[in-house]
């Protein structure tokens, strides 16, 4: 008896656990400001987690001047918009301003600000993962419109608080999750 209570409390632990995860994830893609960032070509394979694209941005770096990041290479990005409506980095700071849904947490990949004072990063978010059936089909579709200059391509992020989800990734604002439908 006293087994049987401790197995269901566990359970229910659990339950509550992962119901909360679930809650966050959900309520900060509700909340979040939806940012699009353009992509360029990758799609490799692992056999533990499945197919999944890398996810290459063309705005991974900032030029500013008389920025040091801190020691562990994590800063906060602000974004903001380009001509096209594509997410692009113009600022940085190493702490997380108040008004933060258009600041990002990212790491340095790369600094050498007394060169050329331009910082190279890395976003949270570098892989999205496919449905196996539609996957090689998804990986085509991607790949040739990332080779056709008139398409855009781009990830679409949920950020909300100085984080981030990755919902989606686009090409022509089609879903990659429907491109099987979409092959021409």
């Amino acid at each position: 008896m006293k087994n049987k209570r401790i197995v269901i409390i566990l359970a229910s632990l659990q339950l509550l656990f992962f119901g909360w995860i679930i809650f966050q994830s959900e309520s900060h893609l509700a909340a979040g400001r939806i940012h699009k960032f353009q992509l360029r070509i990758s799609d490799p394979s692992d056999p533990f987690r499945g197919r999944y694209m890398v996810l290459n941005f063309a705005e991974e770096n900032l030029k500013i001047s008389g920025f040091v990041p801190a020691e562990n290479g994590k800063f906060h990005i602000q974004l903001g918009k380009d001509a096209h409506g594509f997410s692009i980095p113009i600022n940085a700071s190493n702490v997380l301003p108040a008004d933060n849904n258009d600041w990002l947490e990212v790491s340095s990949s790369n600094f050498n600000i007394a060169d050329s004072g331009i910082i190279y990063f890395n976003y949270p978010w570098d892989r999205y993962f496919l449905n196996e059936d539609a996957a090689d089909a998804a990986e085509a579709f991607l790949i040739k419109h990332l080779r056709d200059s008139t398409s855009k391509c781009w990830a679409e992020v949920s950020i909300h608080r100085g984080k981030s989800i990755l919902k989606d990734v686009k090409v022509n604002g089609i879903s990659i999750n429907d491109a099987e439908k979409y092959k021409k």
